[in-house]
Parts: structure tokens; sequence; C-alpha cells
């Protein structure tokens, strides 16, 4: 009940401020946190009256700071005109998603919330360099971003490039540097302590079993030099063994080479309930895989159960974190 989550809707016209109301309206959630929506009253109010939950009390505050513990908090952010039904991915949703995204970071890591879940924006583009959440895109890309459902946990080396040309940013350092990251989240946000990480392959095998340049040349080159510095790396392995063969349960986590390779491999295999971690200058950032889907938007057709399950990210590295800071303090016996 004490740890505040702050809670952002996404794309006005998308599902996330839906999710959000319904998840809310279970009582058994409100008590084990707090909520605080940085959102719209008024979309508030137009979701909860097309999802019939009129009991629904929201406690509107002008900051953080102000949250009632045991209440639904509503933070108004930006435009109140904001519009609550359309088509979505407009380029004003887009930007009031963006600033509302952007006032909860603010709050984390001003220490008023204990993290952030965010709502998914519709993919119609809106002009990503003019808004708070093209800067914040481009933070994300340069953090540690893993994809979890349960011990399934998957980081991409690279973001934004195609197969055809990841090619050309594989480099040894860069894949050292990221498992190194990897191994640093599992242990300090998942209480793993001798992570298990196994990078994928670029190629398939050949006919006499063997890997192509990349492997030969970077992958396992690199995966030596973390082996000697007594990391647990292994591969590489080709992805289809990990998802489709189920080789994920001897590892703690994966290293993708691009993103289509691990995100949308594993959103194929266990749907929308994975949930997006982001550590971004140490603050907590989770958010739902699922899709801004404004056409189902109100009408009680989209399932909650990603949002629900990056709420308890959230909460369950909050609670990771505290217990190092604990451990931390005692004073080893003997000194």
């Amino acid at each position: 009940m004490n740890a505040v989550v702050g809670l952002t809707p996404g794309d006005a016209e998308g599902v996330g401020m839906e999710m959000i109301l319904r998840m809310l309206s279970d009582e058994a959630m409100t008590e084990r946190f707090t909520p605080l929506i940085y959102g719209s009253s008024k979309v508030a109010v137009h979701y909860r009256k097309a999802l019939e939950i009129p009991n629904l009390a929201l406690n509107v505050v002008t900051d953080a700071s102000q949250v009632a513990k045991g209440k639904i908090n509503l933070l108004n952010v930006g435009n109140e005109d904001i519009k609550s039904e359309g088509e979505g991915g407009e380029r004003e949703t887009g930007k009031w998603a963006a600033v509302a995204l952007q006032r909860a970071l603010e709050d984390v890591k001003a220490g008023k919330i204990v993290g952030v879940v965010s709502g998914p924006i519709a993919s119609t583009p809106y002009k990503e360099e003019e808004t708070a959440e093209g800067e914040l895109l481009r933070k994300q890309r340069k953090s540690t971003t893993l994809m979890v459902k349960g011990r399934m946990r998957v980081a991409s080396l690279t973001q934004g490039v195609e197969k055809q040309d990841v090619a050309a940013e594989i480099t040894h350092e860069r894949i050292v540097k990221k498992v190194r990251e990897m191994v640093r989240t599992l242990r300090e946000d998942f209480g793993v302590d001798r992570a298990r990480v196994v990078v994928m392959s670029l190629n398939e095998k050949n006919e006499n079993g063997e890997y192509g340049k990349e492997e030969a040349d970077v992958i396992v080159p690199a995966i030596k030099q973390l082996c000697d510095e007594g990391v647990l790396c292994f591969g590489p392995i080709e992805s289809k063994r990990y998802f489709d063969e189920g080789e994920h349960r001897n590892y703690d986590a994966g290293l993708a080479l691009y993103e289509a390779q691990g995100f949308d491999e594993m959103k194929s295999l266990v749907g929308d309930d994975a949930v997006r971690f982001v550590e971004l200058d140490d603050i907590v950032w989770t958010t739902s895989t699922g899709d801004a889907e404004p056409e189902k938007a109100g009408k009680n057709a989209v399932e909650i159960d990603g949002f629900r399950n990056a709420v308890y990210g959230v909460l369950d590295v909050n609670a990771q974190r505290g217990r190092r800071a604990q451990e931390a303090k005692v004073i080893p016996l003997g000194q």
C-alpha cells in the first residue's frame, strides 16, 4: 500500500486508460500499491462511463506529493481538451502521452513515486523529434531493456535495425558491454546472483554444423572473454532453439542480436502477457507489450493481464532493490 506507482495511459484514444481503470476496479490491486494516474480526468470519466464502472472514485491531485493512500489518485497532465475517441496515433494524442510519461519519470527521479507503468502508443506516427517522447525513445535505445515473462527474459543487442543490416552492427565490444549490463540488471533488479546469459546466433548452422563469419569472428571471441572474466555466458544458439525448442529454460536471459529476433519472437510465443522492462537512469519503467488498438477502446474487448504484470514488475523490482539496500547496511560479524 505504501508504494506509489505512476500509471500513464499512453495514447488518449487507445486502450491504456481502459486497462488502468479495469485493473483498478479490482480492490485486490489497490491493496498492494497506491496508484497515481498521470492523465486527464475528462478521458478517465469518459472511459469510466463507457465501461460502466461509475463507482470507481478518483482523487484528483495537482502534485504526486498529495496522493492519498488507499485511493485511486489522478494528476491532470497537459491539455484537458484532449480527445478521448478517434483513430489514435494523432500528433496531439501522441504528444499528450509523451508529456504524461515525462512527468511521471521526473517524479520517480524526485522520489515521489517508486516507478512508472506506461500504456501503449498507437503505431501511426506523429513527429517523434518534436515531442518529449522522441527524447525518451532515444534514451531508451541506449538503456538496458528486457522483455520479461516469468523467468524468460530477452534483451536485444541492437535497436531499430533490420536483420539484413545487423551484421555491420555486431561488434566484440558491444556484445561484452551488453552482457555485462544484463548481468548487473539481473543481479540488482531480479535477484539473480549468478546469471546465465546465452547469446543468439545471426546465422543458422550449415551442413557441416558450423555457423557463419559473424559467429566465428565476433560472437564466440566475445563469449570467451566474458567467460574468462567469470561471467556465465553461453552460445551462440539459434533463436528457434531458444524459443521454439525450450532452451530458454536453461538460462536466466537471452541476448538477441536484433529486436525481431528477440522481442518479436518472444511476443509471438507468450502473447501480450510479456512486460517490457526499461532501466532508464536507474528509474524503474515497465510497459505491457500490447498495442494501442483504438478500435477496441471502451468496449471491454482488450486483455489487461499484460498491464497488471507490468505493475507487478515495478513492485517486484522495487522490493528487490529494497532488500539489496538493507543487505548493504548489514555489518558482517567480526568487523
